[in-house]
Formats: C-alpha cells, sequence, structure tokens
C-alpha cells in the first residue's frame, strides 16, 4: 500500500470503529509555541506545575520527540453524552442575531467566512484540557475486566453510632453536584486507547506489514486542539475548546504517532466563532478572557480538578452546584445546541449516579471506597480529599440557596467538621457550616476552634467568626 492507500484505510477504519472524526497531520513542531509560553509565564497554570517542567515544554515543542522516526500524526475525535443546554445570554457583540451555524444564510455563511480568513487575531490554543494526567497515571487497561461499580449508600451515623441526621430517605438525596459530560460515563483513557490499539492491529494486518506507533489521549506534553486544528478537525473556540462544524465541542481528542509517511490533510483556517461572545459572557468566573486566552485559576473545572489544596474563598459560591467539572461554556455555544446527543462509545454513556454525584454519601466514603467506587472512572482524577473537598463546598452552596434544609443539613455538616479525616476537607466544611444562617452553625464553629489542631482549619474558621 501507498502513502495514500495507507491514509484512506485509516479514516476508514477509524469511522468504522465508531470515531466520529479523524484527520491526519505532520509531526513538525506547532506553529503557536510562543503563545504557550506566554501563557505559563503568566502563571495561567495555576497549580499545574508539570506544563511548565522543563521536558514538558520541550516535548510540547517538538513532538515528534514521542516517538522515535515519527513522521505523521492521526488525530482522532470522539463524541461523549451532549448535557442540556444552558440558558443562553445575548451577547453584545451579535447584535441580537443568532449565530448558530444552522440559522446563517448563505450571504452570512461568506461574510462569517471572509471575516475569519482576513481576521489578523490569533488562535490562541489553551494547553488546559479535561484533567491531564501526563506522567501521573498509567493508563493501560486494568487487568480486571470488572464492571465499575456504582456509588453505594454508605452506612451514615454519628461518631457515637447512632443514625445521622441525613440518612437515606429523608430527602438528603436531593443534595447533589453536577458533573460535567465527559465523566458521565468510564475512563475514557482506558476506552479510546483500546479503540486506537484496534485500530493499528487492523492497519498493520491490512498493510502487512508492523507499523511503528504511540497511542496519546490528555495523556502526554502535547498539544492536542493544535494537532487536531491542523488535521482539519475544527477550529479553536474563543473558549478553548476544539469545534467540529458538525460534532461542535463535545469530543474527546485521541492521537497515535507513527513513522509512516502520511498524506497531510489541510488545517481547519476558518474561524467561525465571528462576534459571539455567548462563552465569555456565560462563564461564572469570568476566566475566558476576550484574547482566546483561558485562565485556569479561576476555571471550574481546573478548580475542582486540578486545583489541590485551598479554594479561593471568592470562588467557592460561584461553583454554585459544580461538583466536578464544568460545561456551561460549551453549553451556551451555538454550535452545540443541535448535535447528537449520543456517544460514539457505549462506554461513555452515563453510568448510575454520574451526571449527579450525591453530596452526602461523597462526605461519607472512606479513602479505600472512594478508591474502589471511581477506579474506573474519570472521576477519580481529583482524588478522594478533592472530591470531598468540593463536595463540602456545594453542600453549602445549596444549602444557601434553600433556608428549608438548613435545620438538617447543619447538624451533618457540624458532625462532619468534627470528625472527617482530612484537614483540607475540615476547612471547606467550617466555610460550608458558616452559609447556614442559625445562631446553631456560629456556635459549633466556636467550639470546633477550641479543639481542632489543624492551623489551616483554625485560620478558616477564624477568619469565618469575625
Amino acid at each position: 500500500m501507498n502513502a495514500e492507500e495507507l491514509a484512506q484505510a485509516i479514516k476508514a477504519l477509524a469511522l468504522e470503529l465508531g470515531f466520529a472524526a479523524v484527520g491526519i497531520t505532520s509531526s513538525e513542531p506547532p506553529p503557536h509555541l510562543d503563545i504557550y509560553s506566554k501563557w505559563l509565564a503568566q502563571g495561567y497554570h495555576g497549580e499545574m506545575g508539570y506544563m511548565a517542567e522543563p521536558r514538558s515544554v520541550y516535548l510540547r515543542s517538538n513532538p515528534a520527540e514521542l516517538l522515535p522516526g515519527c513522521q505523521s500524526v492521526i488525530v482522532l475525535a470522539a463524541r461523549y453524552p451532549a448535557p442540556p443546554p444552558h440558558p443562553q445570554p445575548r451577547s453584545q457583540g451579535e447584535r441580537g442575531k443568532d449565530v448558530s451555524p444552522l440559522s446563517l444564510s448563505n450571504t452570512e455563511r461568506r461574510e462569517q467566512l471572509h471575516q475569519a480568513l482576513s481576521s489578523k487575531e490569533e488562535d490562541y490554543p489553551s494547553p488546559f484540557g479535561r484533567g491531564s494526567k501526563e506522567d501521573e497515571i498509567d493508563h493501560r487497561p486494568p487487568s480486571s475486566s470488572a464492571e465499575e461499580p456504582p456509588i453505594s449508600s454508605p452506612s451514615l451515623s454519628r461518631p457515637d453510632g447512632t443514625p445521622s441526621p441525613l440518612s437515606k430517605g429523608d430527602g438528603s438525596e436531593g443534595l447533589s453536584g453536577r458533573v460535567a459530560a465527559y465523566a458521565w460515563g468510564k475512563d475514557y483513557h482506558v476506552v479510546l486507547r483500546q479503540r486506537m490499539e484496534d485500530l493499528m492491529q487492523r492497519l498493520q494486518e491490512k498493510a502487512e506489514r508492523t507499523i511503528a506507533y504511540r497511542c496519546f489521549t490528555d495523556s502526554a506534553p502535547i498539544l492536542e486542539r493544535e494537532l487536531a486544528q491542523r488535521a482539519g478537525l475544527g477550529w479553536i473556540g474563543k473558549n478553548t475548546c476544539l469545534i467540529h462544524p458538525h460534532f461542535g465541542s463535545y469530543l474527546f481528542l485521541a492521537e497515535i504517532f507513527t513513522d509512516l509517511p502520511l498524506p497531510p490533510d489541510p488545517p481547519f483556517l476558518p474561524d467561525r466563532c465571528g462576534t459571539c461572545q455567548r462563552c465569555i459572557q456565560a462563564c461564572p468566573t469570568q476566566c475566558i478572557l476576550p484574547n482566546r486566552t483561558l485562565d485556569a485559576r479561576r476555571c471550574l473545572s481546573y478548580l475542582t480538578i486540578e486545583h489541590k489544596s485551598t479554594l479561593p474563598s471568592e470562588l467557592r459560591a460561584k461553583l454554585g452546584d459544580w461538583v466536578f467539572g464544568c460545561d456551561i461554556c460549551q453549553q451556551v455555544c451555538p454550535w452545540n445546541q443541535r448535535v447528537s446527543a449520543s456517544p460514539s462509545f457505549p462506554e461513555f454513556l452515563p453510568q448510575p449516579k454520574r451526571a449527579r454525584l450525591p453530596l452526602v454519601e461523597i462526605l461519607s466514603l472512606s479513602r479505600a471506597e472512594f478508591k474502589q467506587q471511581f477506579r474506573l472512572s474519570p472521576l477519580s482524577r481529583p482524588k478522594w480529599r478533592g472530591l470531598s473537598r468540593n463536595s463540602a463546598v456545594v453542600l453549602g452552596n445549596l444549602i444557601r440557596q434553600n433556608p428549608s434544609l438548613q435545620p438538617r443539613v447543619a447538624e451533618f455538616l457540624i458532625q462532619a467538621l468534627q470528625s472527617h479525616p482530612d484537614p483540607l476537607v475540615r476547612q471547606h466544611l467550617a466555610w460550608s457550616l458558616a452559609q447556614v444562617g442559625a445562631p446553631i452553625a456560629q456556635q459549633a464553629l466556636k467550639d470546633h476552634l477550641q479543639v481542632e489542631t489543624d492551623p489551616l482549619v483554625k485560620a478558616e474558621i477564624e477568619t469565618l467568626l469575625q
């Protein structure tokens, strides 16, 4: 098979296996690396220090180094379930017009394309992704083929063993936190890696030769969205997500680096965001900057997944009921309003109790229970303490919005503050308890201050009592 035949075979196999889109690009250095370096210099990566490590920066600037003899990169896209649309803000830049691709006339399409091609505004590919796990987690499929267990209902009890005021059946099941749609199913690292391995095995059989390759999906220091744009899969939107003209942005990206000298596809050049600013206006923390830069330090996805320490007090209320990730900037995007809600692979279908997590149950899980229940899920990324911290904050946000829940929830929070083993979680439980507008909460904070030994928690309570 010649190079052109190999490229066509790759694309046919990818679509046959269920991928939504596939393109091919070269392994040459990315043209926007200076923008990435500037992003790092401004500190927008927050606590994700691995992004600024010299080897990480080097590999992002020299992707071919990931595979000796690499000549081409096969870029694949897979759909995950689309959540319901978010209430749409009307962008001032739209001047009253709906920029949905399905509502534009042919003239408007031509004008928009001309504007995009003549614009000097750069595509600013943010390297911040869906919880990049590079150099931290082994993404090989587990040896066990056991299904991921649903969240159990732990026995919630007081320290003396008597039932908790928020035992199952009293309405506490309604106290749940939202989860970003990409995490509703099984771990995409495992699922996509297996599909890519299947693709390459079939390709080698068809080509009757051994092919050198490496597979990645959010698992190596790669500017994935830039590679996808170069491979013709879409453009990088103002929210820094890759947007495909037919599938929107609810996509997982995956890459196969190979020694095959494949003909590259033309890059996707138009910027079809036009004058729309819906994602910028809808972001609850204003982390999307006008120049297509994402300040990850303020992004809810970063805060709930990658940020490992204390959540900034001024941003806790902004979490609302988001306990893991955030979809708002994608939910308001006109290009996502009529995309298919079905995923590319059945493994991405929502698992039980994954679209919303029961907060009381999460706060009652031990480390071992957490590890067992989320071991095959992206929800394992923030680890036990991170998801517990997030649950504490969301619980505070919910009870502040619904005062009728406060008497029962306050008692649970008091007990959790007294007994939770992790000081970071206790710190945020104290904040959550302070959202209860009742004297019992204030007194409980004062009482706990007398027995708390961790300086972080003590400082939090002292600030809350001022």
